[in-house]
C-alpha cells in the first residue's frame, strides 16, 4: 500500500524516480503508525510540511515512466534477501524437525 502510494506521489510530483522522501510522505499520511508517532512526539503536520516542501524542490520531468531510485532498489533487495534467508531457515528447521533431527 505504501509502495504504491509513494510511486503515485512521485508521478504526481513529476519526479524522475521515487526516493525516500516520497516514501516518508506516504508513511506519514497513512494512519497505521500514528501510535508510534504519538509516542515519539512526532509532529506529523510539521513533518509532512517539511517533506512536501523538499519534494517540491526536486528536479522534475514530463516523462511519466517513473523508477525507484538506486537507494530504494538496494533497500528492497536487502530486505527481500533477508526475508528469503528467514524463510529458508524456517523451512530447514521444519524439515529437520519432521525428520526427527530436532527434538523439542
Amino acid at each position: 500500500k505504501i509502495i504504491l502510494k509513494a510511486i503515485e506521489k512521485g508521478k504526481n510530483y513529476h519526479h524522475v524516480s521515487v526516493d525516500t522522501l516520497e516514501f516518508l510522505e506516504a508513511i506519514l499520511e497513512d494512519t497505521t503508525l500514528d501510535g508510534l508517532f504519538k509516542r515519539t512526539n512526532l509532529n506529523k503536520t510539521q513533518a509532512l510540511s517539511i517533506i512536501r516542501d523538499e519534494n517540491s524542490h526536486i528536479a522534475t520531468t514530463s516523462y511519466q515512466d517513473i523508477s525507484l531510485s538506486n537507494k530504494v532498489q538496494e533497500s528492497f533487495m536487502r530486505n527481500a534477501n533477508y526475508i528469503i534467508r528467514i524463510i529458508r531457515r524456517g523451512f530447514l528447521y521444519w524439515t529437520a524437525n519432521r525428520q526427527g533431527i530436532i527434538v523439542e
